[in-house]
Parts: C-alpha cells; sequence; structure tokens
C-alpha cells in the first residue's frame, strides 16, 4: 500500500506479480524457473481497472479491485498460453525443440 493511503496501489500490484515462490518448505529449497510478464493495468473509467499483457495481443482483463485484477490477468495469461495450435507438419530435416521459461 501506497504511504498514507489504506487502499493498494499499482505498485503494490507490480510487487505482488513478481513474488518469488522459491521459498523454503518443509526445509527443502525449490529451484523454480519463473517467467516474468509485464502487464499493463490501467484505471477505467467507469471504474475499477483493465489490464493487458502487450506481449501476447488480445489478452487483457478487467476487475474492480486491484486484488480481482491480479487474478483474473492470471486466469487471462493462463488461457492465452494454452491455446490449442494446430500440429505444423514437419519435413525431414526439421528439428523440434523445447524450451523452458
Amino acid at each position: 500500500m501506497s504511504r498514507g493511503s489504506s487502499s493498494p496501489d499499482l505498485r503494490d500490484f507490480a510487487g505482488s506479480i513478481a513474488r518469488d515462490p522459491r521459498q523454503p518448505r518443509n526445509g527443502v529449497t525449490l529451484k523454480v524457473h519463473i517467467m516474468r510478464i509485464r502487464v499493463i493495468v490501467h484505471k477505467a473509467e467507469e471504474g475499477g481497472f483493465w489490464a493487458e499483457v502487450p506481449s501476447i495481443p488480445g489478452c487483457a482483463t478487467q476487475g474492480e479491485t486491484m486484488r480481482e485484477i491480479e487474478a483474473n490477468i492470471r486466469e487471462a495469461i493462463e488461457g492465452c498460453l494454452s491455446v490449442d495450435v494446430e500440429e505444423p507438419v514437419l519435413q525431414l530435416d526439421d528439428q523440434v525443440i523445447e524450451l523452458a521459461l
């Protein structure tokens, strides 16, 4: 929350998106690969907020509070990244690689 205010602001949202989930659990430190995605949160004219992900065209959502917008944008990103894509036709000399981000 910003100083002198009781409501969260955009800086609070940015900090919560970038949380590091590698905190020890049961004495074991987890090694996690984190994908950082920039989200732009706008104040909506009618109240509340709307958010967009510039690196994922068409990925946007809205919410009344910053907490709601954070949950909604996470869900929107998951939905945009999990879209089924038609399998490409491979040639004999093509290579397929997988990346963990």
